[in-house]
């Protein structure tokens, strides 16, 4: 599968890393898994892994729709979603993508892993333990 996840339960947050070319039938399959699983709550937190990204056979319509389509993005409003996306393909796509969700809650794309895990407090998190 193109597009793995964690779930960090106690930080309240699913680890995504998705790996080579994504279909939109790849995006809608992991946002039905992710529905799906009780260990996952709408409002948690993503940090979305695009290091290892090499397509997306998707355009910009279909991307409109899965963030705007009741069984796409299936995160809510109330969670910060943070792209790392340190290659400029993916850094493109995942701009692209946050414009489109723009109304739908906290996107945020980001460069670097050290910075996602920052910006979701996850370095903090650990330091705590």
């Amino acid at each position: 599968m193109p597009i793995q996840y964690q779930v960090d339960d106690r930080r309240r947050v699913v680890l995504i890393q998705s790996t080579g070319k994504i279909e939109l039938r790849d995006m809608f399959d992991f946002a039905a898994r992710v529905r799906s699983d009780p260990a996952i709550h709408p409002d948690f937190n993503a940090l979305i892994d695009l290091t290892e990204l090499t397509g997306l056979d998707a355009s910009f319509e279909e991307l409109r729709r899965y963030a705007k389509d009741a069984n796409g993005d299936p995160f809510s409003v109330k969670a910060l979603c943070v792209a790392v996306a340190p290659h400029d393909f993916a850094y493109g796509i995942a701009r692209m993508y946050q414009t489109l969700r723009e109304k739908q809650g906290d996107f945020r794309v980001v460069r670097t892993m050290e910075e996602g895990r920052n910006l979701l407090g996850l370095d903090r998190a650990a330091a705590a333990k």
